[in-house]
């Protein structure tokens, strides 16, 4: 052995719950159950875990800094990214829910018979959150494409003393947007307003047929109209259309199922994203945790230097606020 630098160590590694990465004295039962790791693998997997952690603080670090300096514009960008994330969790995980039931209930199901109960109330929930998802986004869309700048300049603002607050409307004044001629004149804003109508209006124009509209119109504008459409826009417009393919193919589903309330879901489902819609009716207090965790996950430093219990405990507190913010 006199060639190489020979690492052993007799006990092993905990690789789950809150002892995770402490060394154990040798323990065969839990190690063949894959729950602690022996050497060299645990010292291998933690230095890889380090490395990958290193790898993703920087990634994040450099996503922070693209984000503008101004505190309130770059807390608005960084919590909407925030519930963007919970949002789509929650999809998924009522579509996980989905797809175990139709796994289990799969031979149970066939045209001329009723859906399983389980199955159906599933169904009612993913469509409930995606619905609220819509309705969220549709109000935010609506508020954004009167401040955006390709925009902007067809509203006026107005304080209404009675009711202190801001009254938005279309100028009236040459040029603006008439509902006999705008989808000519303004069709790029035409089709924005159509696609945020109300979801559940039966008398809307389909949202198929909107979003081709926008498409061949894009496709043929000049740059300036081109431009109207910016990053923002682009990145929230195909959030939404989206969730409303989701919703759109939910309702293809044959045979059908129960629509579902959201209070209804809110009192009887306990998934994460039913969860936190419960807890987003005190919205600042969401907004409170979210900034305070990163907050808490700006304060902690990577770990450097040589690898000894210094290094290990700045490890430790780096993967748990990572872990809290997230």
């Amino acid at each position: 052995c006199g060639y190489f630098d020979v690492q052993y160590n007799r006990g092993c590694v905990v690789l789950f719950g809150s002892e995770y990465g402490k060394l154990k004295s040798w323990d065969g039962a839990l190690t063949h159950r894959q729950d602690a790791l022996g050497f060299p693998r645990a010292q291998l997997l933690l230095e890889a875990q380090s490395k990958l952690m290193g790898i993703l603080r920087q990634i994040l670090t450099k996503a922070l800094a693209r984000i503008p300096a101004d505190p309130p514009q770059g807390a608005e960008s960084l919590l909407h990214c925030i519930t963007r994330y919970w949002f789509w969790q929650g999809v998924l995980v009522e579509i996980e829910h989905t797809s175990a039931l139709f796994s289990r209930f799969r031979d149970h199901i066939a045209p001329g018979s009723d859906l399983p109960q389980k199955f159906e109330s599933a169904l009612g929930a993913l469509e409930a959150i995606i619905d609220q998802g819509i309705d969220l986004r549709v109000r935010q869309l609506s508020s954004l494409l009167r401040e955006r700048p390709g925009f902007s300049d067809l509203y006026e603002h107005e304080y209404d003393a009675a009711t202190n607050s801001s009254i938005t409307r279309v100028k009236s004044c040459p040029g603006m947007p008439n509902p006999v001629t705008e989808y000519k004149t303004h069709r790029l804003w035409w089709c924005l307003g159509n696609l945020l109508a109300e979801y559940e209006n039966p008398s809307r124009f389909p949202y198929a047929m909107l979003f081709g509209i926008l498409d061949d119109h894009l496709r043929t504008s000049s740059a300036n109209e081109r431009k109207k459409m910016d990053g923002i826009m682009y990145e929230r417009f195909t959030d939404f259309a989206t969730m409303i393919k989701l919703a759109e193919a939910l309702r293809f589903h044959r045979p059908s199922y129960a629509k579902r309330q959201p209070d209804d879901c809110k009192v009887k489902d306990d998934r994460l994203g039913w969860r936190r819609i419960c807890l987003a009716n005190n919205r600042p207090y969401i907004s409170w945790r979210a900034a305070n965790a990163l907050r808490n996950f700006q304060k902690t430093n990577p770990p450097a230097g040589g690898k000894c219990g210094k290094w290990l405990q700045a490890y430790q507190a780096n993967h748990d606020a990572l872990q809290k913010l997230w």
